[in-house]
C-alpha cells in the first residue's frame, strides 16, 4: 500500500480503554489513519498487506505475545518504529530484550501532549528511514544482474545461477581469479536477496590483519548484534586459527557463542577465494568445517582470456559507466588491441585501460594508440585452478563454405595472413565477428609467423 506524504498510518494493536483518549486525539488531529486491533494474529496479518509507520503496543500481563509479533514485524516491515504503552518497568525490561533504537516506550501515566509528540517524532524517523532505502534502493541498481555483462556461456551460466540462488539463505562460495567479478556477484547477491536493506559487510581477510578480523567476529560487549550479509573477501588468505573460530560460530546455532557480533539466525554469509579451497582442504591449508559450510553453493567466475568473446561488449558497458552520456566510442582497432592482450587482472584492468584511454583520446574516440598496458605483468594467469569451460561450436558463414568445412584452420590462417593478422579486416573477410574469429584462433591455438 502506497503511504500519503501528509498522514501517518498507525496500527494500534490494545486491548485497554486508557488508550482511548489517545486514539481520539490523534484522530482529531486529522494527521493520522488509525486501525485498531486486540488481536496480535490480526496485526501480523494486517502487517503483511500494509505499510505502517508506526506501530503502538499497550503492555498488560505476559509479554511473549508481544515480543513474537515485534520479531515478525523485524523481518517484514524493518522501517516501522514502535512505541510501547504501559508500566515503566515492563516497558524498559521489553526494549532491552528487543533491542532495537526503532523501540521506544512511554508509561500510560504520561500526558497524552507529550505521547503525541513522541508519536510524531517516531513517525519523522520511519518516513526518514524509508527515504534513506530508496537511496539505497538505487545503489542496489547497480548490482543488478544487467550488469554482469557477457554473451558467453560462462556469463550467461552464472548470471542463471544468481537469479536462482540470490534469495535464499544459502551460504556461497565464488572461486575465481583476481578481478573476474567476485565482489560484483557478491554484492548482487545481497541487493537482490531479503537481506538487502541490510548491511553488507565487506571484509577483506588479504588486506585484513588477523587481530582486526578478531575484533570484526568477536567481542565481549556485543548486546548489538549485527545482523545482514557477511561478504568474505578473499577468505583463503584468513588465518587457519580465525577459520576454526568463525566455523565453530557459523555452524552452532545456539547461544553459545555469546561473543560473536553477528546474529547467525540474521546472517547470510558468502565468500571468494582467488584459489581452489577444495585443494586447500585436501592439503589441510584451510579449515575443513569452513570449507564444507561455505561450499554449499559454489559459483565460479571465469578469467576474460576464456571468455573473450565478452570483451567487445564489456568496452562497452565500462565506456557508459565513464561517460554516461555515452560520448566516448571505441574503434575497431582499439578492440583488435584488446583483443591481442594477455589478461592477468581481467575485468579489473579492463576497466583501468579504458578510464586511462578515454582520458587522453582525442575527438571523443578510443584508438588504438590510446590503449595502453602496463609494463610489468605480475599477477599469474590461474588457468590450473578453473580449467577451460569455452565451448566453440559457432559456425562460419564465408563464401567458400565447402573449403571451410574441410579445412577451417588453413582457411583462417590464409585469409589472417593476407589481411596482415588484422582481426577486423579477417573476421570481415570471412563474414564473422572479430570476438569469434578470436575464439578460432585460440581453438586452433594459431599464432602469427614472423620468421
Amino acid at each position: 500500500m502506497k503511504r500519503s506524504n501528509e498522514i501517518g498510518n498507525l496500527l494500534v494493536i490494545t486491548g485497554s480503554l486508557e488508550i482511548n483518549e489517545l486514539i481520539a486525539t490523534l484522530v482529531s488531529k486529522a494527521e493520522y489513519k488509525i486501525t485498531q486491533t486486540e488481536s496480535y494474529l490480526k496485526a501480523q496479518t494486517l502487517l503483511n498487506s500494509l505499510k505502517f509507520d508506526l506501530l503502538l503496543f499497550t503492555i498488560s500481563g505476559e509479554t511473549s505475545k508481544i515480543i513474537e509479533t515485534i520479531k515478525e514485524v523485524r523481518k517484514s516491515s524493518p522501517h516501522t518504529e514502535i512505541l510501547l504503552l504501559g508500566e515503566s518497568s515492563k516497558s524498559v525490561d521489553l526494549v532491552k530484550k528487543l533491542n532495537s533504537p526503532q523501540i521506544d516506550f512511554a508509561e500510560l501515566t504520561t500526558s497524552t501532549e507529550i505521547i503525541v509528540q513522541q508519536i510524531q517524532k517516531k513517525i519523522r524517523f520511519s518516513r526518514m528511514t524509508e527515504e534513506l532505502f530508496a537511496y539505497k534502493t538505487q545503489i542496489a541498481m547497480r548490482s543488478s544482474f544487467d550488469n554482469i555483462v557477457g554473451i558467453s556461456e560462462e556469463i550467461m551460466q552464472l548470471k542463471e545461477k544468481l537469479m536462482k540462488i540470490s534469495d535464499t539463505e544459502i551460504p556461497i562460495l565464488i572461486t575465481g581469479p583476481s578481478g573476474s567479478g567476485k565482489t560484483l556477484s557478491a554484492k548482487t547477491i545481497h541487493y537482490h536477496s531479503s537481506y538487502r536493506n541490510r548491511a553488507f559487510h565487506l571484509i577483506n581477510c588479504e588486506t585484513e590483519s588477523e587481530t582486526s578480523m578478531t575484533e570484526i567476529f568477536y567481542s565481549e560487549n556485543n548486546d548489538e548484534k549485527r545482523d545482514g550479509t557477511i561478504y568474505l573477501k578473499q577468505i583463503n588468505k584468513m588465518p587457519l586459527a580465525l577459520q576454526e573460530k568463525l566455523a565453530a560460530a557459523l555452524t552452532s546455532y545456539n547461544e553459545s557463542n555469546l561473543d560473536f557480533n553477528f546474529d547467525i539466525n540474521n546472517i547470510r554469509v558468502v565468500a571468494s577465494s582467488t584459489q581452489s579451497l577444495t585443494k586447500m582442504t585436501a592439503e589441510k591449508k584451510f579449515n575443513k568445517e569452513l570449507f564444507h559450510f561455505l561450499n554449499q553453493m559454489p559459483l565460479v567466475t571465469y578469467p576474460l582470456s576464456e571468455r573473450m568473446e565478452d570483451l567487445e561488449i564489456t568496452c562497452q558497458y565500462f565506456l557508459r559507466l565513464i561517460s554516461p552520456l555515452g560520448e566516448i566510442m571505441i574503434s575497431p582497432e582499439a578492440v583488435d588491441k584488446l583483443l591481442s592482450h594477455k589478461w592477468t587482472n581481467n575485468l579489473k584492468e579492463l576497466k583501468e585501460i579504458l578510464t586511462k584511454a578515454a582520458a587522453i583520446c582525442r575527438n571523443k574516440l578510443i584508438d588504438s594508440s590510446d590503449i595502453r598496458f602496463a609494463r610489468t605483468e605480475t599477477e599469474p594467469v590461474t588457468e590450473a585452478v578453473f580449467g577451460n569451460s569455452t565451448n566453440m561450436t559457432d559456425e562460419f558463414a564465408v563464401s567458400s563454405k565447402d573449403s571451410l568445412a574441410d579445412n577451417q584452420k588453413n582457411v583462417i590462417i590464409k585469409v589472417l595472413d593476407d589481411n596482415n593478422w588484422n582481426y577486423t579486416q579477417s573476421a570481415q573477410k570471412l563474414g564473422i565477428g572479430r570476438t569469434t574469429l578470436w575464439r578460432k584462433i585460440r581453438k586452433y591455438n594459431l599464432k602469427r609467423d614472423i620468421s
